[in-house]
C-alpha cells in the first residue's frame, strides 16, 4: 500500500513535547512493519524543516533534513502540473485556514492515485482521502 506522509506526522515524531508523539512513533513503526511504501513531497520537507528549526532549533531541523536524504522514503517533486492543481484547490477551497501546502498534498496524493494518508490534519479527512 502506498503511503503518503503529512508534515503533521514528520513534527509530531521528532518533537517529542508534541501530543502526537506516542501515535506517531507507534503508528510510523507498524507502516514499516507492514511494508507500506511511505511517500511524500519536497513540500512537504520544505514544511517541516522550517518548523522544526523554528521550534525545536536549526540543529534538530538538520538532523531531520538528513534522515530524509538517508532513508528509503519516496519524496515527489512538485512540478507544474501538480502545482497548478494545487492552486485549482486552494481557489475552490472553502475555509481560510487550507494552506497551500495541503493543497499541493491533495493534487500530489490524486495525481499518484495514493491509497492513504497519515495525517494528523483533520482536513484529509475533510476533503474525504482515507487515513492510516
Amino acid at each position: 500500500m502506498n503511503v503518503f506522509v503529512d508534515s503533521s506526522v514528520f513534527i509530531s515524531i521528532w518533537d517529542k513535547d508534541d501530543s502526537n508523539h506516542k501515535i506517531a512513533l507507534d503508528k510510523a513503526s507498524k507502516l514499516q512493519g507492514d511494508k507500506d511504501i511511505l511517500i511524500t513531497s519536497n513540500i512537504v520537507v520544505s514544511e517541516v524543516l522550517t518548523v522544526l528549526s523554528m521550534k525545536l532549533g536549526i540543529e534538530k531541523a538538520n538532523k531531520f533534513g538528513d534522515y530524509i536524504v538517508s532513508e528509503k522514503l519516496k519524496v515527489i517533486f512538485i512540478d507544474k502540473d501538480i502545482h497548478d492543481e494545487a492552486f485549482d484547490i486552494f481557489k475552490r477551497r472553502t475555509s481560510k485556514n487550507l494552506s497551500f501546502f495541503d493543497c499541493t498534498s491533495f493534487a500530489l496524493i490524486r495525481e499518484f492515485r495514493i491509497d492513504k494518508v497519515f495525517s494528523f490534519d483533520k482536513d484529509y479527512k475533510k476533503y474525504k482521502f482515507d487515513l492510516v
